[in-house]
C-alpha cells in the first residue's frame, strides 16, 4: 500500500511536471524575441521570406514543434505571389538531441500544403533559384553540387510527410489552370544525403468536371537540394486515367472521345548507369503511353476499337529547355512509325519531328473511322498497306517533306457482287504543296436478274465493252496560300453500288430519294484563307428512275445535272418526266439567308400538267409502299419512325416562275398557264397568273394553306371568253355562242371533295356581250305565251351570282337586245338541278316599261332536259 502511494506521486509529479513544461514552452514561444528567432531559423532553411501565425509546441505522444499557418515567400524575380503555404507544419524532435540539448528534426509534417511552381520568361523556375548552384571543376565536369555539407545529426532530417497537398503552375504572370491535388505521400531519408520519394496526386483543371482523371504516383530517389537532387532516379506511373478526362486536361472541354489511358515513365541523372558524355544537369528518359478501347462517346466500345501504342527514349536538357527525343516508336494493331523528335522552349518553343518509316494499314484507319462513326456495317473490310516518311518543323507546327505509296489494295462492302479494287496511290510535298496523286477505286457492275433475256442480251453485247465503274479521288494543299482542294471524278451506270457504299458507311446520301440510272461526276471541295470554301463542279444523271418521298411514281430522268459553283447548289433539268409532262428548268439556292427568304428559287416548264395527274403522282390514295420507306429518311429520320406527308411539306421553302403549256382540270383545259408560285410553312401561293381558256384569257391567283385544316382562297379575271367553248352541262355549250368576262372569287376548306364542296362560297360578276342562244325564242315564248323554237339574241348583258350550300344563285342577270330585255335568275345545284326564273324586263326604248312582263318562264329539274312552264302575270305586278 505504501509502494502504491509512492508510484501515485511519482505519477502525479510527472503529468504535473509535463503540464507546467507544456505551459512554459508555449508561452516562452509566445514570445516576440523567440518567435523572432525561430522565423529567423525558418528564413534561413528556405531562402525567403517566412510568415508564421503561431508556434506551439506539444510533450505528447512525441515532442514537436508546429507552425500554424506558415507562408514562405517568392522570390521578387518569379512574382509576388507565395512559393509555398501550408496550414500546418509539423516538426517532430529527436529525443536524443533533447537531452542534449539541441533542436533536431526527425519527421517534418505539412497538412494541406500549397506550392507554386513558376517559369519567368528567360525559361527558369523558382525552384532552381531555391537549390544551391552547381559546382565545376577545372575540367567542367560536374562532381559536386554546392558547398560540403557537414555530416551531422541536425542536418538529417529522417522524413517529410505530406497530406492533401496542391502543385500550381505559373508561367511569368499567367497562372495555368492545371494542378495536382490531394498530393500525399512521403519524402525520406534512407541515408545520408539520399532521399526516397513516395508520392501520388490527382491531376485537375480549373472550371471542368473531372471524372476520372486517374492516379499519378512518382517513386525514386534524389540526392539533397546541395546537390540540386542528383543523382536522381525516379519512376512515374499515371493508371487508371480515361481518355475524356485527359483530353478535357488538355483542352479544357469534352471533345467526345472515350477510352482508357495509361503512362509509364523514368528518368534518370547522374546515376553510374548514366552515360560518360553526358552534359551537367542532363537528365534521361524513357515513356511508355499506352492509350485502349478508343471510341466516341455516344458509341458502345466495341472489341475492335482502336489503341495506340507510344515508346520513346531520350534526353532533357533543363538549362536550355531542350527535349532530344532519339527513339520514337508509335504502334497500332497492323501499322507504325518509327523516328525521333526535337522540342526547344528556350527561347521560343520550336518542335521537330522526323518520322523515317511509316507503314500503315487500311484496316487501322477503318477501325478508327468505324469508333467514330455510327452506322458502319459489321461487313465493312479494307485491305491495303501504305508506306511513307515525313518531317515536320516549327510551331505551329508545319510539313516539311512527306511521301507515301500503296501498291493498291481492296475494299469489300456488303451488298457489292465483287470486292471493289482500289489503285495504286502515291503523294507527298512538291513546292511546298503536299499532293495526293488521284486514286482510282473501281468495282463490278451487279449482275442482271436470272431469266430476263432482255438482260441476258444486254450483258452479252456489253461483254467486249464492259461498262466502266469507278470513282477517282485526289487532293492538293498549297502551305503558302493556305488553300486546298479535294477532287472526286467518276462514272456508274446505275449508281446502286454508291449508295450501298455511303449507307455501309454510315452515311445516307439519298435522303428521301432513291435514283437507279446513270451518273457521272466532276467535283471540287475548295477550303483555305483566300478561296470561298464549298463545292465546284457538277453531277449529271441521265436515262433512270428517280424516287422521291411526296410524290407517288417516280420520276423519269432523261437529262439533268446538279451543280456547284463557288459553294453555291442549282439543279438544272433538260429532260425529265413527271406529273404526265416533259419538265425542263432549273432550280437554284438563294444566296439570300434571311428568315422569310425562300430555300430554292427556280424556273420550271412543262408541257402538260392536269389535275387527274397530280392526284395520280402526289394524293394520297395512290401513295406506294417505297412512299412510306423514303419519307422517314427524308425528314431525317429511320425507317421505322412513323412520318406524315404534311411533314415534308413544312420543309419545302421554294419560289419561282412555273409555266404549263396545258393544264387540264376535269373538263377545263387551260393553255399557256403562267405564274410565280412560292411554298413555304405549309402556304402556297400562286399569284401574276395568267392563261388562255375558252378563246380568251383568265388572270388571278391562288392561295392554300395546308394546316389542321387546310383553307384555299381562288380569284380570277376573265375576258374574251368565247361562250361556245365553254364546258356546260349536256347540250347547253351547242346553243351558246357569244362572248364573255368578269370576276370569279372563291373559297373553301377542309380535307375532301365532299367537305370541300360543303365549305364552297363565293360571288362573282359577269358581263356577256353578241350572246345568242339556240333552240329557244325567248322574246316570242314569253310574248305568246308559249314555247317557240328558233334563236335568241342580245347585244349584251351583265349579273351577279353567289355560290354557297352546293349551289349557284343567280341574283340578277340581264340580258339586253334592240328591243327587248331579259331577266334570269334562280340557281342551279352542283347536283345540275335548275330552279330558274325568265321573264321580260319591258322594252329597252322605255315605252310604258312599269306595266310589267305578260309571262314569266320557269325552268325546273335536270339541267340537261328541264321542264319548262310558262305563265301568265298581271300587268300590277312588278316584273323584277
Amino acid at each position: 500500500m505504501a509502494r502504491l502511494r509512492k508510484y501515485w506521486k511519482l505519477s502525479a509529479a510527472l503529468v504535473l511536471f509535463v503540464v507546467v513544461a507544456q505551459v512554459a514552452v508555449n508561452s516562452v514561444l509566445r514570445a516576440n524575441r523567440v518567435r523572432r528567432a525561430m522565423i529567423l531559423r525558418l528564413e534561413r532553411t528556405f531562402g525567403r521570406q517566412v510568415e508564421v501565425q503561431m508556434f506551439s509546441f506539444a510533450l505528447l505522444p512525441l515532442p514537436s514543434l508546429d507552425a500554424e499557418g506558415i507562408t514562405v515567400g517568392e522570390d521578387p524575380a518569379f512574382g509576388d505571389e507565395y512559393f509555398l503555404r501550408a496550414d500546418r507544419l509539423s516538426a517532430r524532435l529527436r529525443l536524443l538531441g533533447l537531452i542534449r540539448g539541441r533542436f533536431e528534426f526527425g519527421t517534418l509534417s505539412l497538412e494541406k500544403p500549397s506550392l507554386i511552381l513558376v517559369k519567368n520568361g528567360a525559361g527558369r523556375w523558382n525552384l532552381e533559384r531555391w537549390l544551391p548552384p552547381a559546382f565545376q571543376n577545372a575540367n567542367g565536369q560536374s562532381k559536386s553540387y554546392g558547398p560540403p555539407v557537414e555530416d551531422v545529426a541536425t542536418n538529417r532530417l529522417a522524413k517529410i510527410e505530406i497530406t492533401e497537398g496542391r502543385l500550381n503552375f505559373k508561367l511569368a504572370d499567367d497562372k495555368k489552370p492545371f494542378a495536382f491535388t490531394d498530393v500525399k505521400g512521403s519524402i525520406e531519408q534512407v541515408t545520408f544525403g539520399r532521399w526516397q520519394i513516395n508520392l501520388e496526386a490527382q491531376p485537375w483543371r480549373s472550371g471542368v468536371q473531372l471524372q476520372s482523371a486517374g492516379t499519378i504516383e512518382v517513386r525514386g530517389e534524389v540526392a539533397g537540394t546541395s546537390a540540386r537532387l542528383r543523382p536522381a532516379r525516379l519512376q512515374i506511373r499515371w493508371s487508371q486515367a480515361s481518355l475524356a478526362d485527359l483530353v478535357r486536361l488538355s483542352r479544357g472541354q469534352d471533345e467526345g472521345v472515350r477510352g482508357l489511358f495509361d503512362l509509364d515513365a523514368t528518368a534518370e541523372s547522374g546515376t553510374k548507369e548514366f552515360h560518360a558524355d553526358a552534359a551537367p544537369g542532363e537528365w534521361a528518359f524513357s515513356v511508355n503511353a499506352r492509350a485502349s478501347q478508343i471510341h466516341r462517346w455516344d458509341m458502345a466500345s466495341r472489341a475492335d476499337d482502336p489503341r495506340l501504342d507510344l515508346r520513346t527514349k531520350g534526353r532533357w536538357f533543363p538549362s536550355d529547355g531542350t527535349i532530344n527525343i532519339e527513339e520514337m516508336l508509335v504502334s497500332a494493331p497492323r501499322s507504325n512509325f518509327r523516328g525521333s523528335a526535337m522540342f526547344t522552349t528556350v527561347p521560343q518553343t520550336n518542335f521537330r519531328v522526323r518520322v523515317d518509316s511509316a507503314g500503315i494499314q487500311a484496316s487501322d484507319l477503318l477501325a478508327w473511322y468505324r469508333a467514330f462513326q455510327p452506322g458502319v456495317a459489321e461487313g465493312v473490310s479494307a485491305d491495303q498497306y501504305f508506306t511513307g516518311g515525313a518531317t515536320l518543323s516549327g510551331w505551329p507546327i508545319r510539313l516539311e517533306t512527306a511521301a507515301f505509296s500503296s501498291l493498291g489494295g481492296r475494299l469489300s462492302i456488303p451488298g457489292f457482287a465483287a470486292p471493289a479494287r482500289i489503285g495504286p496511290a502515291r503523294g507527298g510535298m512538291e513546292k511546298n504543296s503536299f499532293v495526293m496523286d488521284a486514286a482510282t477505286i473501281s468495282w463490278r457492275p451487279p449482275a442482271p436478274a436470272s431469266g430476263n433475256p432482255r438482260d441476258s442480251q444486254k450483258e452479252k453485247v456489253g461483254a467486249s465493252k464492259p461498262v466502266s465503274n469507278s470513282l477517282a479521288v485526289g487532293m492538293l494543299y498549297d502551305f503558302d496560300s493556305s488553300e486546298g482542294y479535294a477532287g472526286l471524278s467518276g462514272q456508274s451506270e446505275t449508281t446502286e453500288e454508291i449508295f450501298k457504299a455511303a449507307t455501309a458507311f454510315g452515311k445516307q446520301l439519298n435522303r428521301g430519294w432513291e435514283w437507279n440510272g446513270q451518273t457521272s461526276a466532276d467535283l471540287r471541295f475548295y477550303w483555305g484563307k483566300g478561296s470561298q470554301p464549298g463545292w465546284q463542279g457538277q453531277i449529271e444523271f441521265a436515262k433512270g428512275d428517280l424516287e422521291i418521298a411526296g410524290l407517288n411514281r417516280p420520276v423519269k430522268v432523261k437529262n439533268a445535272a446538279v451543280r456547284w459553283i463557288h459553294g453555291q447548289k442549282s439543279v438544272a433539268i433538260a429532260q425529265v418526266e413527271a406529273v404526265g409532262g416533259l419538265w425542263s428548268g432549273d432550280l437554284t439556292e438563294n444566296t439570300d439567308t434571311s428568315e422569310d427568304a425562300p430555300r430554292w428559287l427556280f424556273h420550271l416548264h412543262t408541257d402538260s400538267l392536269s389535275a387527274a395527274d397530280l392526284d395520280l403522282w402526289a394524293g394520297p390514295r395512290a401513295r406506294p409502299n417505297w412512299l412510306q420507306r423514303l419519307l422517314p429518311a427524308m425528314l431525317g429520320g429511320n425507317p421505322s419512325q412513323g412520318a406524315d406527308i404534311s411533314d415534308l411539306l413544312r420543309r419545302v421553302n421554294v419560289a419561282g416562275e412555273l409555266s404549263v403549256g396545258d393544264f387540264i382540270l376535269d373538263k377545263f383545259k387551260l393553255k399557256q398557264l403562267h405564274g410565280q408560285l412560292s411554298l413555304h410553312d405549309l402556304k402556297l401561293n400562286l399569284h401574276d397568273a395568267q392563261a388562255l381558256w375558252a378563246g380568251g384569257t383568265l388572270q388571278g391567283s391562288l392561295s392554300a394553306s395546308f394546316d389542321v385544316k387546310p383553307t384555299y382562297q381562288l380569284k380570277i379575271q376573265a375576258s374574251g371568253l368565247n361562250l361556245a367553248q365553254v364546258p356546260l352541262a349536256g347540250r347547253v355549250a351547242d346553243r351558246m355562242a357569244g362572248t364573255f368576262g368578269g370576276t370569279l372569287n372563291l373559297e373553301t376548306e377542309g380535307v375532301g371533295r365532299e367537305v370541300l364542296l360543303d365549305k364552297l362560297k363565293g360571288e362573282g360578276r359577269i358581263q356577256l356581250k353578241k350572246t345568242e342562244f339556240r333552240g329557244w325564242d325567248l322574246q316570242a315564248s314569253l310574248a305568246s305565251g308559249a314555247p317557240h323554237a328558233g334563236a335568241s339574241r342580245w347585244a349584251e348583258g351583265d349579273g351577279v351570282f353567289h355560290i354557297g350550300n352546293r349551289s349557284l344563285e343567280v341574283n340578277h342577270l340581264r340580258l339586253r337586245a334592240p328591243q327587248q330585255e331579259i331577266s334570269l335568275k334562280g340557281s342551279v345545284s352542283f347536283g345540275r338541278q335548275a330552279d330558274l326564273t325568265v321573264e321580260s324586263a319591258g322594252s329597252t326604248g322605255g315605252k310604258n316599261k312599269a306595266s310589267g312582263p305578260e309571262h314569266v318562264m320557269q325552268l325546273t329539274g335536270p339541267l340537261e332536259g328541264p321542264k319548262v312552264a310558262i305563265q301568265a302575270v298581271s300587268a300590277q305586278q312588278p316584273g323584277d
